[in-house]
């Protein structure tokens, strides 16, 4: 169907071939204002198109269509497309490996943080404890009432 547009004397040997994706890599192949797609289209020759999912034809994700002359442009398009994607997804794993490594370190210092102010309230609470005691024993038997605070007051950032 979609061959006639794109090469009007049909050889019998023609072929396609399909390419899921998910986003946001298919960005990388289209490129921006389509230059990466078109160069693609030039260097081997064949027509590429992107599409959206087709839930009713049961393709779940977009997709690159590739329609070339002959089985070893459309491979070798295909390949291309792949390895474009590959890079992609590569990068897209570093950055969540990074921001990952952020997340642990972050998470880390607060932990740290509510580490040492719970140490700092125990030793409140001990000296706290220690004046208690000695005032019950104070000769004046002085009465104070002494405010403990709560611990889940902080908050971590």
């Amino acid at each position: 169907m979609l061959f006639h547009n794109r090469f009007p004397t049909q050889p019998a040997n023609m072929a396609s071939a399909m390419i899921p994706f998910t986003n946001p890599h298919g960005g990388i192949v289209i490129g921006a204002g389509g230059r990466t797609l078109k160069a693609l289209m030039t260097r081997f020759g064949c027509y590429i198109e992107s599409h959206k999912a087709q839930h009713d034809q049961n393709r779940p994700l977009p997709y690159f269509l590739i329609q070339g002359p002959h089985e070893k442009a459309v491979n070798q398009a295909t390949i291309e497309i792949y390895r474009l994607l590959n890079t992609s997804m590569m990068n897209g794993e570093k950055k969540l490996k990074a921001d990952i490594e952020e997340l642990v370190n972050e998470s880390t210092h607060a932990k740290l943080l509510v580490h040492e102010r719970d140490e700092k309230i125990s030793e409140l609470e001990t000296e706290v404890e220690i004046l208690t005691e000695k005032m019950q024993t104070d000769d004046t038997k002085t009465s104070v009432s002494i405010w403990k605070p709560r611990r889940n007051w902080v908050k971590t950032p």
